[in-house]
């Protein structure tokens, strides 16, 4: 099984779509639910990394693999081992080409 590793946008989206459901919609449980089908796909695709789609975007040098978990997709790669989240976005927000660019 693959290690994981989470970019900072990916750890900021993930806290983002928590924080969401649970405060601004007040919806605790959607929140919480929201939250363990993310992992659970984060979990599958550390034993199976080849089952994402793969997505390349031609400003863009690299080759990510996608995920959708309703409503949302998964961004990722993997090498040597360790799987890394790159983005997790609503399947209704625009991809364009800077929402895969790293801001460390």
């Amino acid at each position: 099984m693959l290690e994981d590793t989470w970019r900072p946008r990916a750890e900021l989206d993930l806290q983002s779509i928590v924080i969401f459901l649970g405060v601004e919609c007040w919806n605790k449980k959607a929140a919480i639910d929201a939250r363990k089908k993310l992992d659970a796909a984060i979990e599958l695709l550390r034993e199976f990394p080849d089952m994402g789609g793969r997505i390349r975007l031609d400003s863009i040098e690299r080759e990510y693999r996608t995920m959708p978990v309703d409503p949302y997709i998964i961004y990722y790669t993997y090498a040597d081992q360790i799987i890394t989240v790159h983005r997790i976005l609503h399947q209704r927000q625009d991809m364009c080409t800077y929402a895969l660019v790293d801001l460390d």
